[in-house]
């Protein structure tokens, strides 16, 4: 006798695991690897208006009046020049970090590839982004991990140039097998 309550479902949709953040200058394809991670997390929020009419009112259509995307990973590794594109701000090298008085936040291209257990691919590519500006971290038993947090901006084309529809302006999820 099967079992109760067990819905359908396909084993090659489950995934488990972090991924692999890419970076790069706005505008370009994102190739450097910000090290090693210990999760990222991708959260898509649409804000709603509800147009309500009559009496008692009901809602007769909705819009969405606002639109964020942002992804953040949390981060293993010291590393000054993801630190500063994170806050999108600093002046970083190889062994030092300078930071504050900067009213600007620097704007970068994200891709984060994610291999699934069945070996499918996951690739989220955000065109435009710019870093949140908030970074903490804590010192003590466990590893120091670095919530690199990243939110997407609205973008004209994709990296290799092809004009995005208005409805393609932010960010990109594609599979591949």
């Amino acid at each position: 006798m099967a079992g109760f309550n067990v819905p359908a479902y396909t084993t090659n949709n489950i995934s488990i695991g972090p991924g692999i953040l890419y970076l790069a200058a706005s505008g370009t394809t994102p190739t450097v690897d910000v090290g090693a991670v210990r999760s990222g997390e991708l959260s898509i929020t649409r804000e709603k208006l509800d147009i309500d009419q009559g009496f008692p009112a009901q809602p007769i259509v909705s819009y969405a009046i606002a639109e964020d995307v942002s992804l953040t990973i949390n981060a293993i590794e010291w590393d000054f020049t993801h630190l500063a594109q994170a806050l999108g701000a600093g002046v970083a090298s190889a062994s030092q970090f300078d930071f504050g008085g900067d009213p600007n936040f620097s704007e970068v291209a994200l891709k984060y590839v994610h291999r699934m257990a069945a070996g499918s691919t996951l690739v989220i590519d955000i065109w435009k982004s710019n870093g949140s500006g908030e970074i903490t971290t804590t010192f003590g038993d466990d590893v120091q991990e670095f919530p690199y947090s990243f939110n997407a901006l609205n973008a004209t084309t994709s990296w290799d140039a092809v004009t995005l529809a208005s409805d393609q302006s932010m960010f990109q999820i594609r599979r591949t097998d």
